[in-house]
């Protein structure tokens, strides 16, 4: 549905679009000293899997 908006203020858009729908998203946060401390192999495994995870996500937002 889209609609006009009636309050327009100077620099706002005249049209808006009312979708019903959201974005969800998240992330994964560590410790740079905390990951640095990690052996090398299991830096990897965490890099590799949350990018496997962004993608997922991504995917997920698009059905």
């Amino acid at each position: 549905m889209i609609k006009k908006n009636s309050k327009r203020k100077k620099g706002a858009l005249s049209y808006r679009a009312i979708t019903i729908h959201m974005y969800s998203f998240g992330m994964i946060l560590m410790n740079k000293k905390k990951f640095e401390s990690l052996p090398d192999d299991t830096q990897q495994i965490l890099l590799d899997a949350s990018k496997k995870a962004g993608t997922y996500q991504l995917e997920l937002s698009k059905s």
